[in-house]
């Protein structure tokens, strides 16, 4: 076991680096939601889909239909 250790330090190391720097960056977003300081914290307002001017976007959710296709259904 340690001798595996010694032979692969550096991958070992590199591991270890980035599995801590994932468990910093998750518990600095958790801590940053809990606070209120995530985009997402419940209202749809800064959501870049959420636009009132938005062309892919009608008061119904739906795209518009273009000039000449057919109403499904009908």
């Amino acid at each position: 076991m340690m001798s595996f250790l010694i032979n692969n330090a550096g991958t070992v190391l590199t591991a270890a680096a980035l599995l801590l720097a994932v468990f910093l960056v998750a518990g600095k977003m958790a801590r940053d939601r809990k606070a209120g300081k995530g985009c997402c914290g419940g209202s749809c307002a800064c959501c870049s889909g959420n636009r009132a001017d938005s062309r892919n976007h009608t008061e119904g959710g739906h795209m518009p239909r273009r000039s000449g296709q057919k109403q499904e259904g009908v």
